[in-house]
């Protein structure tokens, strides 16, 4: 009866003794070049969307016409 006890319990322990240890130095690494990866796509995709923003207020300015003179404009001349 002890021993069906034992192993569920040192499996358990054997468990929890591998959550404590260090992430090694490849680990750490690892996660560090995903967050930078991760960063670098954010900061691209803001860069895509402010350029996409501003190609189309320029398009814009560009089709709007040029202001017309009016006609209390021409007689002040």
């Amino acid at each position: 009866m002890r021993l069906r006890w034992a192993i569920p319990g040192l499996m358990a322990m054997l468990l929890l003794s591998g959550c404590n240890r260090e992430p090694s130095f490849d680990e750490r690494y690892g996660d560090a070049e995903k967050s930078i990866k991760k960063k670098a796509a954010e900061i691209d995709a803001e860069l895509v969307e402010a350029e996409r923003l501003a190609s189309e207020a320029a398009a814009v300015a560009s089709a709007s016409p040029a202001p017309q003179a009016t006609s209390s404009m021409k007689a002040a001349k």
